[in-house]
């Protein structure tokens, strides 16, 4: 009798035995489920880069639709270009095109100083590119850092438009996939240089205005003008706010006259001849940089980096 109680205990406790066994094992599992599920993404992730989805031109609508500012960022989807770009310069730590596309991720991830390290990164390997100094700095004119942002774009401008061009065609691996789910032509390639050079230009420009550097302003403004870089509306207002700066209302309302001629639609076209009139007979002491400053700030909401 008393084996079989001892049986029957050990049954028990076999049974007992068992079903916490199991509800540890519940437990366990439960909070694996919760550890990886942090980094299902990059699980995910890792699966497309051994399928090579991230090589055809579908993998790359949600960046292109950021870069043609037409859709907002998906943060899900831009961890995943990040971490693939990642990935990539862990085996090549030297491609210049990973790191531009990287940078721009990492910008719109919100992490702008590793932004930063992969765009300073790009222009160690790859010295001649223009768009890794205009994203600089774009980066530092947001921030309001207009040292640094006059620093970098200074040597955007000095960039051979074809240097950038040839790069872009030498990197079809990393670019080819962005290129085709955008659609562009070479043409419209050189266009959109065209385009960051400009707004290269005004960063300058409105750089030095904030810095109270009105001479090198007015500098920047011409230069532009001179090379006919963008709508020059645009830079012979400038030069008419820098003239004003400088205390010579009659060559400032001269300025600002021009860009009117080129593009009346402007937002102070209405009753600039009233303005005109209250800067002359005040002897410059009508404040026109009030009128005039608004625009200033309009033309440059939508600049951004760019990754071409």
């Amino acid at each position: 009798m008393v084996k079989k109680k001892k049986g029957v205990k050990e049954k028990k406790g076999h049974f007992f035995k068992r079903i916490i066994n199991q509800t540890v094992s519940l437990y366990l599992i439960a909070a694996t489920v919760l550890v990886f599920g942090v980094n299902y993404e990059k699980l995910n992730i890792g699966t497309n880069i051994r399928m090579q989805r991230y090589s055809s031109e579908k993998s790359y609508r949600d960046l292109v639709g950021v870069m043609n500012q037409t859709n907002a960022v998906n943060q899900s989807v831009f961890k995943g270009y990040a971490y693939y770009y990642e990935k990539i310069l862990e085996n090549a730590p030297e491609n210049g095109a990973a790191l531009t596309v990287l940078g721009y991720c990492y910008y719109h991830l919100e992490k702008k100083d590793k932004a930063i390290a992969a765009y300073k990164q790009a222009i160690k390997t790859n010295p001649d590119v223009f768009w890794n100094y205009f994203n600089l700095g774009v980066i530092y004119f947001k921030k309001g850092a207009y040292r640094d942002a006059v620093s970098y774009l200074d040597l955007a401008i000095e960039k051979m438009p074809e240097a950038s061009l040839s790069f872009i065609n030498d990197s079809k691996a990393i670019f080819k996939p962005i290129i085709e789910s955008n659609q562009l032509t070479v043409e419209q390639l050189r266009e959109q240089l065209k385009g960051g050079y400009k707004d290269a230009y005004q960063m300058l420009v409105i750089s030095h205005y904030r810095l109270k550097q009105y001479q090198l302003m007015m500098k920047y403004a011409q230069y532009a003008q001179i090379a006919k870089i963008g709508s020059l509306d645009v830079f012979y207002f400038y030069m008419g706010l820098s003239a004003y700066k400088q205390r010579n209302v009659d060559l400032a309302l001269d300025y600002v006259q021009k860009s009117l001629d080129i593009n009346p639609t402007l937002k102070i076209a209405e009753g600039l001849d009233d303005l005109c009139e209250k800067a002359k007979s005040s002897g410059g002491a009508y404040d026109l940089e009030q009128a005039l400053s608004p625009f200033a700030e309009l033309k440059l909401e939508k600049t951004a980096v760019r990754v071409f």
